[in-house]
């Protein structure tokens, strides 16, 4: 029980020493410029979807978004806000919002699939011919 936590303890009080001493620093991972052409597209335009694309463009990553719906995709270009997921959050105005998969996909270089999970089979079924050979596709 109580020798347990010990170590934790411990690791924690040392680097709370160390941080009034100044001598711990917090290591970043460097920011990699991505070759020319790169180009991501987000399958999913929920919460999750929205925040690695808005993460993605911020780094200044080509980044298109698929919606299911087109009215939302042109409501979310002109305003950079999702009507109804994190809707409070004011989007990348880089990205794009598209419902139209087949085109989104075919320049794709990097797909991220971020469709709900109970969706994904019927989802990937239907945009499967349209996903460039050899392309790595992430689920989140």
């Amino acid at each position: 029980g109580e020798r347990a936590g010990a170590p934790r303890r411990m690791a924690v009080a040392m680097a709370a020493r160390e941080r009034r001493r100044g001598q711990l620093q917090t290591k970043r991972m460097p920011d990699y410029p991505m070759p020319v052409g790169q180009q991501f597209c987000v399958l999913g335009g929920g919460s999750f979807g929205l925040g690695i694309a808005h993460v993605l463009a911020n780094k200044g990553i080509a980044t298109t978004v698929v919606l299911r719906k087109e009215e939302t995709a042109k409501f979310m270009n002109t305003e950079h806000r999702h009507p109804r997921y994190l809707s409070d959050l004011t989007l990348n105005p880089t990205i794009f919002y598209t419902a139209d998969h087949k085109t989104a996909l075919q320049e794709a270089t990097y797909i991220v699939h971020a469709v709900p999970v109970q969706f994904t089979r019927d989802y990937l079924k239907k945009v499967r011919k349209h996903i460039p050979p050899g392309t790595p596709v992430m689920s989140i």
